[in-house]
């Protein structure tokens, strides 16, 4: 998306900035000191590009050299289209993925996994992705695993990014499900198999100084039959390590329940906290929709909503997928917007100050 971004954040703020096209999820993080971080991809139906390359090229930053991690939180088609072009371009990047992907079963499905006809599946965009990985130096790929620190490089003092999932556990159910499709699945695949509950989607906590910090939730979902793996084992661990809670958040799955319940934010996140959310607009049940909007804003009024969702389409491409060729191909694009959250990192009164750009807005408006 284009538009007037104004200037990069200073050395000593903090930024998180969401975009979200209607179809696609991606997002900009300022550690401090021009050290930047992407989570995830989407593509920008105006340019064709990566929103958040097309982002940084407006603020006058090089992702060549100031993009020092490229998170992908899981697989799914809305989360990495237009990744294997933004890998080209940010060259200093580490690239950040769950570890249940370098997993021998789940590395043979993938590469099992038949291209189909057309560019429409997304079988090419993560095996073009993972041809990229493979021939990187082995200190350019690191596996998220909880507890784990992203190493940023030169940022701000005090500046901290945890990944609070995927534990060994969800690691293992994934694998152990790729094992089975392997084994019972034909020749002819045409998608990706996704783990049911989004298991291994990464989640970041991101200690921004001593007085902000935030949550960044990935497509993970809430079990309830286990709280040993998805939002329930998060909130069991912080009760533990007892890291500090988040006064901002990127609400998990486009908003919906199966991603919520009240003890994320109760637990996990300060009273009212800022937060986004972006729209999935292809399902049969756009996200979030009224009951969605409703139930977030019981807990916070400082939310935002990057674009409004639509109606789903009166028919699928061909391969049930969408990428930029078939959403070029729909009569009215799909609206497109983005938050941005910036707060001083020095400043122990500071609060988020939140921008709207395109099509976003405050959450209660879609209730007027």
């Amino acid at each position: 998306m284009t538009g007037n971004f104004g200037s990069p954040p200073l050395p000593h703020e903090a930024e998180i900035a969401v975009f979200g096209p209607g179809y696609g999820e991606t997002i900009a993080v300022h550690a401090g000191n021009e050290v930047w971080m992407i989570v995830d991809s989407a593509v920008s139906a105006d340019t064709g590009r990566p929103m958040v390359l097309d982002y940084l090229g407006q603020l006058g930053v090089d992702p060549k050299t100031a993009v020092r991690k490229l998170v992908v939180s899981h697989w799914d088609t809305d989360h990495i289209l237009g990744l294997a072009n933004t890998l080209e371009i940010c060259k200093s990047a580490q690239v950040v993925m769950p570890s249940a992907l370098f997993e021998d079963e789940v590395v043979k499905g993938i590469c099992n996994i038949s291209r189909g006809a057309g560019p429409v599946n997304p079988a090419s965009e993560i095996q073009d992705v993972f041809a990229k990985i493979i021939a990187m130096p082995d200190d350019c790929v690191e596996y998220a695993v909880v507890d784990r620190d992203l190493v940023l490089g030169p940022v701000a003092e005090h500046v901290r990014f945890t990944c609070l999932s995927p534990t060994d556990g969800e690691i293992s159910r994934c694998v152990e499900r790729f094992t089975q499709r392997n084994r019972r699945s034909s020749r002819k695949r045409y998608h990706l198999p996704k783990p049911s509950e989004n298991s291994v989607s990464i989640v970041l906590h991101c200690r921004f100084g001593e007085h902000h910090s935030a949550i960044l939730g990935g497509d993970l979902e809430v079990q309830k039959s286990s709280d040993e793996v998805g939002w329930h084992c998060v909130i069991k661990r912080s009760k533990a390590v007892r890291f500090s809670k988040a006064s901002c958040y990127k609400i998990a799955h486009h908003g919906s329940p199966t991603s919520d319940c009240d003890e994320i934010w109760s637990e996990l996140l300060t009273a009212n906290p800022f937060a986004a959310v972006t729209p999935y607009a292809r399902g049969v049940t756009p996200r979030p929709n009224l009951d969605d909007i409703e139930r977030i804003l019981k807990h916070t009024s400082l939310a935002w909503l990057t674009a409004p969702p639509s109606d789903p389409p009166a028919s699928v491409p061909p391969g049930g997928y969408w990428n930029l060729a078939s959403i070029q191909k729909v009569a009215v694009p799909p609206p497109q917007g983005a938050v941005r959250f910036r707060v001083d990192m020095t400043d122990p009164h500071g609060v988020w100050r939140p921008e709207e750009f395109g099509n976003a807005k405050n959450l209660a408006e879609w209730l007027k």
